[in-house]
């Protein structure tokens, strides 16, 4: 199971005098193991270049809770707002697995097997920076 992000900045959503930097990020997620896993929910923490923290938690992402056979991905995007032009972002999604699908098995009914486990996958510190080029770029 690996998890990889990737921040970008998105400077057409910013107000640099006002306060506001708007910080895309890619997730990707990429079961590597032999097991079927079901993303269940997302837990962020949130940090400015002054302090302030916020913590996101909820069901899945952007709305969906994806199963993953062994060896696939599953990538979305989504965006965090803070009120300084660096931050940092780390977390962990709850996944639930179960062992490998079973002849015959169709992904409508995968949902009806047992799931035995839950477990947690972190997901490391990445960093939210507006580029000097950027800088000059953000806000109306």
């Amino acid at each position: 199971m690996s998890v990889r992000a990737e921040p970008f900045f998105l400077a057409e959503h910013s107000d640099a005098p006002g306060g506001r930097f708007v910080f895309g990020y890619r997730i990707r997620i990429t079961n590597s193991c032999e097991r079927i896993i079901q993303l269940l929910s997302r837990r962020w923490t949130v940090v400015d270049a002054v302090g302030r923290t916020r913590e996101i938690e909820g069901e899945g992402v952007v709305g969906r809770q994806p199963i993953l056979g062994p060896g696939q991905s599953f990538q979305y995007e989504s965006y965090c707002p803070i009120q300084t032009s660096w931050g940092t972002m780390d977390g962990a999604f709850t996944f639930r697995s179960r062992g490998p699908a079973r002849p015959g098995e169709t992904a409508s009914s995968l949902l009806d097997g047992p799931w035995p486990e839950n477990f947690e996958a972190k997901i490391g510190r990445f960093y939210l920076v507006v580029s000097p080029e950027a800088a000059g770029a953000s806000g109306p």
